[in-house]
């Protein structure tokens, strides 16, 4: 074989190399377009999904919770440690007062502070008396009936309210037994400190993380892929509502005397036990200081009517043997306490509400039983109007 022979069997063969390369890299552009073009298509998709959640349902888009926000709304406290405007501590003339008690319920998981009951209550006041009316919310999340009992004979009580309106949960039935033996203290009101502000590099870099992270929790798609997955493993039975601790039954079941084989069958009646003398004693610790108490109870979601609508969990409802509402209004009675039973107001705005919108209102907190919505708050404060005093003097003691 010659030279010449060899080199055009090299040619030949470093064309043809050349030419699977060219192919190879073709391929590989090819597969890139298409990968690009399909990403594309999903994001183009999944911003069309967001932008429709975002119009049909904006609910989706509230839903960031850390120590700064509840459902995207701001929590701050004032001056004097709770959640709203500071009431000073000298009454002007002829005024009424009211003192919100309660947990999370009252505190208001979920919603701005100016959409909890006690201030929606005070607005609806004012607005149909000609007296001056302020109103403290000084509940707090976690907080149990036998604590804000002693907070309120500790300290509240110096700013002399008219009248007391305690807000019980399933969850304080739960706290009166889990602290049954414990001394109550003052709840860990947070007291902002003035002197804090943010300093350097790595406080920017830390404000800029809670910035992006507030951001994301303002988009639905995440949380309505979240919250309908965790409602189809409930309805597959794979999420449940066993307690895991039956020493410590955290949570509203408790009340409703939930049933389950590894907890004690007397623990519920045992803890509405612990939950009545608690509510004697704060009973006499307000008519010792002349202020009126009034009672109600937080309904559950899945209380308010048996449609799936309400109860999205698949709460088995077989094994709930007390009703949380008419056991309180039978302790209420039996100590002499104005009860109110907020259920009919929750149920009658539903119906207003659904009427008017042309859809369901859910009157709770996008994919929670416990905690209320905008719609359930002023329920609630329409339920209290009766029985709040507003004409003649002040009934607190000064």
């Amino acid at each position: 074989m010659t030279v010449e022979t060899l080199s055009s069997y090299e040619i030949d063969g470093e064309a043809a190399s050349a030419s699977r390369g060219e192919t190879a890299v073709g391929a590989g552009r090819s597969w890139a377009r298409m990968l690009a073009k399909d990403a594309a298509l999903i994001m183009i998709g999944l911003l069309f999904a967001e932008l429709l959640l975002q119009l049909v349902a904006p609910e989706y888009g509230h839903d960031f919770y850390d120590h700064q926000l509840t459902a995207s709304h701001p929590v701050t406290f004032n001056s004097d440690g709770y959640r709203g405007p500071a009431v000073p501590m000298a009454k002007a003339s002829g005024e009424l007062r009211i003192l919100g008690l309660g947990d999370s319920t009252t505190f208001g998981t979920g919603v701005a502070v100016e959409d909890t009951w006690p201030l929606q209550l005070k607005d609806m006041l004012a607005a149909g008396s000609n007296r001056p009316v302020s109103a403290m919310n000084v509940a707090l999340q976690g907080a149990s009936l036998a604590d804000l009992c002693y907070g309120y004979e500790k300290h509240w009580s110096d700013y002399h309210p008219d009248v007391v309106i305690a807000l019980v949960s399933g969850n304080m039935v739960s706290f009166a037994w889990m602290q049954r033996d414990m001394a109550p203290q003052m709840p860990p009101y947070v007291f902002p400190d003035p002197q804090a502000t943010q300093q350097g590099w790595r406080d920017k870099v830390d404000g800029l993380k809670t910035e992006l992270t507030h951001a994301y929790g303002r988009l639905c798609l995440p949380h309505f892929l979240s919250v309908n997955m965790q409602r189809a493993l409930y309805w597959a039975g794979v999420l449940d509502h066993r307690i895991p601790d039956p020493v410590h039954p955290f949570g509203a079941l408790l009340a409703h005397g939930w049933t389950q084989s590894d907890l004690p069958r007397g623990e519920a009646q045992e803890a509405w036990q612990v939950l009545a003398r608690q509510l004697g004693q704060l009973q006499q610790a307000t008519s010792a200081r002349g202020a009126k108490l009034v009672v109600a109870f937080s309904p559950c979601r899945f209380d308010l009517s048996d449609s799936v609508f309400d109860d999205e969990k698949d709460l088995p409802r077989q094994r709930l043997s007390i009703d949380p509402d008419q056991r309180l209004s039978s302790i209420c009675g039996q100590l002499g306490i104005a009860f109110v039973d907020v259920l009919p107001a929750l149920r009658s705005a539903r119906a207003r509400l659904t009427q008017e919108r042309g859809r369901t209102a859910s009157m709770y907190v996008l994919f929670d039983y416990n905690h209320l919505d905008h719609d359930g708050h002023h329920a609630v404060a329409t339920a209290m109007m009766p029985h709040v005093p507003v004409a003649g003097a002040s009934l607190a003691v000064r």
